[in-house]
């Protein structure tokens, strides 16, 4: 007679009937779940459950393939427009609508549904969230949000997730976020800036309209304003920055603006103690006044810096 198991001190391994058991038992709470988004009474109950699933691979398939589930998100999103205009701002209404935002940086995390989401264009219904000036910790929770759905496209590889942000003009609510958001916002918008910035269809994009290189090189412009001056500058963001500056320099319209308007401050302040002997910044910034120092003809380069004198001049940001 065999002794029992707990005499050896094992712990009893679950069978593979309980398995999947247990994995079909997951799947019918998830869908009661996704069922709970149609009611009026239970869906603040299901959008905070299954905020918590994100981790769940088959959540985001389960989230697409159920009937009226994104029609559902999108008129949470839609809805919440006017609320987040006016400065009555619940807490309620702020964790309602980041637990919808999270289910769909699900949506787009998953390589089955990205490009569906994409397709239908639900990330253009987020941009607007990124446009308030509100730096309160409701608004400010809505952005970090937004920014994190915008993120996790500007991250990836996939070309038809950067072209959509370069095509529906994510650029201006980065442009404002990075300007004028909180510590947080400003850091992540600098660093989907840096992203954007690293792919070669959107670095020609910008550096193809004077307007929008004006825009982007202001906005870098001030904010090295802003490290210079801030008692404690954000290392991370003073990266992205460089980053920035290191992949704009890799473009001879942007390399030529630049020579008139190079960020030299952040090695003649006390900013570059970050930046010298920093195993990651130094060779970043190394590598942007080397590009500086090429110069390469091009055909077009003085009709790039005539159009660029006159935004420059008339001062119409692109935004």
């Amino acid at each position: 007679m065999s002794k029992p198991y707990f005499l050896f001190g094992e712990t009893p391994k679950p069978s593979s009937s309980q398995i999947i058991d247990d994995a079909t038992k997951k799947q019918i709470e998830m869908e009661e779940m996704i069922r709970g988004l149609h009611s009026p009474l239970t869906v603040q109950r299901s959008l905070c459950q299954l905020a918590r699933e994100t981790n769940d691979e088959n959540l985001a398939p389960m989230l697409w393939s159920s009937f009226g589930v994104i029609t559902v998100l999108l008129q949470e999103i839609i809805s919440i427009y006017q609320v987040f205009a006016s400065s009555k701002f619940s807490h309620t209404q702020t964790t309602r609508i980041c637990q919808v935002l999270t289910l769909v940086k699900c949506l787009l995390s998953h390589p089955c549904t990205m490009e569906k989401v994409i397709s239908a264009h639900i990330p253009f219904y987020i941009f607007p969230l990124m446009k308030n000036e509100s730096n309160e910790k409701q608004y400010d929770l809505v952005k970090l949000s937004a920014l994190g759905v915008v993120a996790d496209m500007a991250k990836t590889d996939n070309k038809g997730a950067i072209n959509y942000l370069i095509d529906n003009d994510v650029t201006p609510y980065i442009l404002k976020c990075m300007e004028n958001g909180s510590k947080m916002s400003k850091l992540i918008s600098t660093y989907i800036m840096s992203k954007l910035l690293s792919h070669t269809e959107c670095l020609e994009n910008y550096c193809a309209f004077a307007d929008r290189l004006f825009s982007v090189l202001t906005t870098l412009h001030n904010m090295v304003g802003q490290l210079h001056v801030d008692e404690e500058p954000s290392k991370d963001l003073l990266k992205f920055v460089i980053n920035c500056y290191e992949k704009l320099s890799e473009h001879y319209r942007a390399r030529d603006a630049l020579r008139n308007d190079f960020p030299l401050i952040l090695i003649q302040s006390y900013l570059a103690r970050f930046i010298y002997g920093d195993p990651v910044l130094e060779p970043s910034w190394r590598r942007c006044c080397a590009n500086m120092r090429l110069v390469r003809h091009q055909p077009d380069a003085n009709k790039m810096a005539q159009e660029l004198a006159m935004a420059l001049g008339a001062r119409r940001p692109y935004r």
